[in-house]
């Protein structure tokens, strides 16, 4: 019997289909940690995006990424190459063999080998180096049936598609680039404070709840609240701030689930995960359900 003679209720005991949960605030970094380490960023860069990045973490992973996409051009420039090689050989044996077609069709009478097409037979006996004398074998070849011969096996032809040459953030997948990384600027809480640092304006210090964001043009990190009074007045610290200047850094994990940094884990499962409180019979078996059923 499957999950279709069940009722829902015995459908969700058994944990048929997909299976949610949420997972806590340990799951998610803190605000300032670093999205590739995890630790606390050190010379830490923001994307457009408003992920935080230790400088010397994201500078090692774009290089490796230019380095990995490096070895796959390289590797697609020579299947094109092979390609454009077995092409041109196809060009020449076609040419061959139209020209071949034109020499019998209008000298029948005469044999087709008088024509000057270079040897037919290697010097050293080896045998025939021409296409002409490697046709009746060529077609011997193709209507063969032994399939148990190494040249008669199909071949699995591997295709490269051509390597996207942007490198990509980590954590978000989008296009990265160096030049689009911003430098941040924490400022310091006072060392009795609980916070590592603070807004430099209202003072407020920052927490995982807290919205952050990032000046581009100074790197200065405010408050929510300061920066809408910055965007309002155009200008901070004598430099001319726009609403494309400001960057939403991410929130840590918090213990809230309208905080919008919570992660969701999902599990799909056909034959369900049972309940765990019966025994598994054979191997491909079931659990036994909960009401009586037996599988």
């Amino acid at each position: 019997m499957g999950c279709e003679g069940q009722s829902y209720n015995e459908r969700r005991v058994l944990k048929f289909g997909t299976l949610n949960e949420r997972i806590g605030k340990d799951s998610v970094k803190d605000f300032n940690a670093c999205g590739l380490t995890l630790q606390i960023a050190t010379d830490p860069v923001v994307t457009s995006e408003g992920v935080l990045f230790s400088k010397e973490a994201i500078f090692e992973n774009l290089l490796k990424q230019k380095k990995s996409i490096q070895r796959q051009l390289t590797a697609w420039e020579s299947q094109q190459s092979a390609e454009d090689a077995k092409a041109d050989a196809q060009a020449v044996a076609d040419k061959e063999s139209a020209l071949a077609a034109f020499h019998s069709q209008n000298h029948g009478a005469g044999k087709w080998e008088t024509v000057d097409m270079g040897p037919v037979v290697n010097e050293e006996g080896g045998g025939a180096n021409n296409s002409y004398a490697t046709d009746f074998e060529r077609i011997q070849n193709k209507e063969m049936k032994a399939f148990w011969l190494p040249s008669k096996t199909p071949d699995a032809k591997v295709v490269l598609a051509k390597p996207d040459t942007s490198t990509k953030c980590p954590v978000t997948g989008k296009k990265l680039r160096l030049k689009d990384l911003v430098d941040v600027k924490w400022t310091p809480a006072p060392k009795d404070s609980s916070c590592l640092s603070m807004c430099p304006s209202c003072k407020t210090c920052f927490y995982n709840a807290t919205h952050i964001v990032v000046v581009k043009g100074t790197g200065d990190a405010l408050c929510k609240e300061c920066c809408a009074m910055v965007e309002k007045e155009g200008n901070f610290n004598g430099k001319v701030v726009r609403k494309r200047d400001l960057i939403q850094l991410q929130r840590g994990g918090v213990g809230y689930s309208a905080s919008g940094t919570q992660v969701e884990a999902k599990r799909f499962s056909h034959l369900g995960a049972g309940s765990g409180l019966c025994d598994v019979r054979g191997q491909h078996a079931g659990p036994r359900s909960a009401f009586g059923l037996r599988y």
